[in-house]
């Protein structure tokens, strides 16, 4: 291997499933938008949510359901 390393930055994603749904799932959700320049502001607007949420799209896939 090369003593020099080379950095480079790419995109990426960050992705969580759920082995088993809770009865009360809380989630924490950071409402920032970064600019063009790396500076981050917070998002002020009002955001509505539905009573309930279908979890079937993050629920992890080898795990059975129970």
């Amino acid at each position: 291997m090369d003593s020099e390393s080379v950095k480079v930055k790419r995109d990426a994603t960050k992705r969580i499933l759920i082995n088993k749904a809770p009865p009360i799932l809380t989630i924490h959700l950071k409402r920032f938008s970064q600019d063009a320049r790396g500076r981050y502001n917070k998002l002020n607007g009002h955001v509505v949510f539905k009573d309930s949420i279908d979890l079937r799209p993050f629920m992890e896939p080898r795990h059975p359901l129970v």
